[in-house]
């Protein structure tokens, strides 16, 4: 039996079709095709195997699933039967899942795989990962908003069973300055800084401390905010290690946006993104001290970086 891999089961609620009214052809709206393959991606199956997965995180909890050695839960789902491509789909929903709440859905993270699924499955069931306790560990939410109010304005959403449930819970939790799901889920602690510099001429960490990165999403003036490291290695180059990508958005969505940002920063320096080992095996990077790190290329894809040429530069990441 195969398991997708599941951080913080109760920051997850689910939606269907009709209540994200404002959803269109991503590809439409933005004058571009995104995915040259979509339209070959076999969307029925995965369309079928997120509402089974659906189903199994709306039961009664608790659910008694296995856990990771971070405390991620892995729910089971046979994915056997599934063509390579529309596998990888199901796993990515889970690893760079859409990101919203019921009383602010910003469609900027997922509209592929939303498009895709409901385009042939309209009545399904999804995941979605809220943002706003994406952000409840590191923030007190409650200074901002009645999120609790919010939620219980939303006239469709039914918190009386299952994972909307927990979610609702969730959310009163964090309203009160808990930490959501308790410490057996939060990610583990990142050293910081990322990097090493090394040797006679090491490279130089321009950035401060716990410096972040604002990077305003593609459909709403609200910025997210990234973890960054600005090194000037010792030929020259300016690398921006940016972290918990995986979080908040989509990497297709979001690298573009991360990239721009940068940009306007520290014009010239290039992006790593920086992503905590995943034990799926389904992001891959180059493995370093931390995890893995990998080129951005600022269109959804990335590259591996060579570490020992960082090495030879006066960057340790290994």
């Amino acid at each position: 039996m195969a398991y997708v891999r599941l951080v913080d089961p109760d920051f997850w609620w689910l939606v269907r079709r009709e209540q994200v009214p404002r959803l269109e052809d991503p590809d439409l709206v933005d004058g571009r095709v995104r995915w040259p393959d979509r339209d070959r991606v076999n969307w029925q199956a995965v369309a079928a195997a997120v509402d089974t997965i659906a189903g199994l995180l709306d039961e009664p909890g608790p659910q008694g699933w296995p856990v990771d050695e971070v405390g991620a839960a892995l729910i089971p789902c046979d994915l056997a039967e599934l063509g390579e491509t529309e596998s990888g789909i199901v796993r990515s929903w889970f690893i760079t899942p859409p990101v919203f709440d019921p009383w602010d859905i910003d469609l900027n993270d997922g509209r592929h795989r939303l498009w895709g699924v409901w385009s042939v499955a309209p009545a399904a069931r999804v995941p979605v990962r809220s943002e706003i306790l994406g952000y409840a560990r590191a923030v007190e939410i409650s200074r901002s908003d009645d999120y609790c109010e919010r939620l219980s304005g939303v006239p469709w959403f039914d918190s009386s069973r299952g994972a909307n449930r927990r979610y609702a819970l969730t959310v009163a939790r964090a309203m009160q300055g808990l930490l959501p799901g308790g410490e057996a889920d939060s990610d583990p602690p990142i050293e910081r800084p990322l990097g090493t510099p090394v040797g006679p001429d090491p490279a130089v960490l321009e950035t401060a401390p716990g410096q972040k990165l604002a990077v305003p999403g593609s459909f709403s003036q609200r910025a997210r905010l990234y973890p960054v490291e600005l090194w000037q290695l010792s030929d020259g180059r300016r690398i921006a290690i940016v972290s918990e990508t995986y979080t908040a958005s989509s990497p297709a969505n979001a690298s573009e946006s991360i990239m721009a940002a940068v940009g306007r920063q520290w014009p010239g320096a290039v992006v790593l993104e920086h992503w905590l080992p995943d034990p799926s095996g389904l992001v891959r990077g180059a493995e370093g001290r931390h995890g893995s790190y990998c080129w951005s290329t600022g269109n959804g894809g990335y590259r591996q970086p060579d570490l020992s040429d960082l090495l030879r530069h006066g960057l340790d990441l290994r």
